[in-house]
């Protein structure tokens, strides 16, 4: 079932046509790549920092993280994230 729906969510994402956003946006961005996903699909292996986000969102802010995009929500990598949100909250509250 899990890889339905895995399937099934690869297929709607590659329908979808982002619209441009002016607000803040943040990239958490995973510097490296995911063996198995790029494995499979050699379009997920992207070089640029941005992953083509840029000319959408004026105001986006990457922040570069260690580990793959599975290994992000793990320690130590989500530390990195933890942090990062915290500061940010604790600034948008001052």
């Amino acid at each position: 079932m899990h890889q339905r729906t895995s399937y099934i969510d690869a297929r709607a994402g590659e329908r979808y046509r982002p619209r441009p956003y002016e607000g803040h946006v943040v990239l958490y961005r995973a510097q490296e790549a995911q063996p198995l996903t790029t494995a499979l699909d050699p379009r997920y292996l992207r070089s640029e920092a941005d992953l083509g986000w840029a000319p959408l969102s004026p105001s986006l802010e990457v922040v570069p993280v260690q580990g793959d995009h599975l290994s992000l929500i793990d320690t130590p990598f989500v530390e990195v994230i933890a942090e990062h949100l915290t500061q940010a909250l604790d600034d948008a509250g001052g």
